[in-house]
């Protein structure tokens, strides 16, 4: 009997150690699909589907949620949003019962699909889904998906250039942000120097790209602050001071070569003001070289989207 008993201990533990082992194996993946979500966005795709079919091998319904959400949120980014959905749709019908949390991170990427493909409708509604479920809740996790949120609303409402409303949900964002553990202080600074940069109030929104900058200083790993440099350069654009705004655009550049970031929409922006800012100062040659590498990507960003 004791003989039995201890196999049957041995065949748990071996059992338990393998579980283990691949849930590791799965957090690892979705640590490196993490780290190539800028850099190649079909290589992080791919450590993704690694961590899937892992998930689905153990018939975790657990893993197979939050993996599906997580490639799910890779096909977004690849613009691929039919795919998303049904992802989405796959990791709703695999957890039936979820929380507030795990159903708020299901319609946060709802929303971003809903506002690829145009469904502005569905869109709003999932996103007071989102705030009316978390209302309540008061856990970190919590509020970081509600300063997520907020933020994204602030970016609408400045999309739609109604300032005043982009200012109260960025307000609420930056609020938040002093609560939680793993605040995004540096996206959130510069989302509100642009809204304030759109109302021309162009004191305030330079400390918010200050405190940004200073935000990423102090960080110990220096990654890339093409964002910031990009940020900036619209600062001095948008303010007339050309050269200064040029001058930014170009460290924006190679800050991204650099890191080996992949920011499409950043280069097709920066490409562009860059070659207004040279027609406006009557530098034919620049704006020429400019304006045809913002028609190239121009072409390439509507033939992917």
């Amino acid at each position: 009997m004791k003989q039995l008993i201890l196999v049957f201990f041995c065949f748990f533990s071996i059992m338990g150690y393998s579980q283990d082992k691949e849930v590791k194996k799965i957090d690892s993946l979705l640590q490196l699909s993490s780290e190539y979500k800028f850099k190649d966005m079909l290589k992080a795709l791919l450590y993704t589907k690694q961590a899937v079919s892992i998930a689905e091998k153990m018939n975790n319904n657990e893993l197979m949620y939050n993996c599906y959400l997580e490639i799910a949120r890779d096909l977004s980014n690849l613009n691929l949003n039919d795919k998303s959905l049904e992802y989405v749709s796959k990791a709703d019908k695999i957890l039936t019962h979820k929380s507030k949390i795990q159903q708020a991170k299901l319609n946060e990427i709802k929303v971003i699909n809903f506002a690829a493909i145009g469904l502005e409708d569905l869109e709003r509604q999932t996103i007071n889904e989102i705030l009316n479920s978390l209302s309540t809740e008061n856990s970190l996790e919590s509020k970081e998906l509600q300063a997520q949120t907020f933020a994204y609303l602030a970016s609408y409402y400045e999309y739609k250039e109604n300032y005043k409303k982009a200012n109260q949900f960025i307000n609420k964002a930056i609020k938040l942000n002093r609560e939680i553990s793993n605040p995004k202080p540096i996206d959130i600074y510069i989302l509100k120097a642009d809204i304030l940069m759109k109302t021309q109030q162009w004191d305030s929104s330079f400390i918010y790209l200050q405190k940004a900058f200073d935000e990423h200083k102090s960080r110990k790993d220096q990654s890339s602050q093409y964002s910031l440099l990009w940020a900036l350069g619209d600062y001095y654009y948008l303010s007339g001071k050309y050269l200064k705004a040029l001058d930014n655009y170009r460290k924006s550049l190679e800050d991204m070569n650099k890191f080996k970031m992949v920011d499409i929409e950043c280069t097709m922006s920066i490409k562009e003001n860059m070659y207004r800012i040279y027609e406006a100062l009557g530098d034919e040659k620049n704006r020429e070289k400019y304006y045809t590498e913002y028609q190239k990507e121009y072409t390439q960003y509507n033939d992917v989207n």
